[in-house]
């Protein structure tokens, strides 16, 4: 049997709740650890597909399993992106 949700446990989004609220940008850096915060803030710009060749991407796995993470840091700084 489907049951509905109970939302009156939720407060309401008051313009002291809004007052209060911070940045993503600001929060997630407090909650995760760097590379995560940034990766998670890097998403608000939207994720793209690249192809690479299997050797890269054997050469890349290497490097363990944050190699995505530093990747993006590599090209970042080759591109002058910061």
């Amino acid at each position: 049997m489907k049951t509905t949700p109970d939302f009156d446990d939720i407060p309401d989004l008051t313009e002291a709740f809004w007052s209060q609220a911070k940045p993503a940008s600001e929060i997630l850096p407090t909650l995760f650890s760097h590379d995560v915060a940034e990766e998670l803030l890097a998403r608000r710009h939207g994720q793209r597909m690249i192809a690479l060749d299997a050797d890269i991407v054997t050469a890349l796995e290497k490097i363990g399993p944050d190699w995505q993470n530093r990747l993006n840091g590599a090209l970042r700084h080759v591109l002058g992106v910061h």
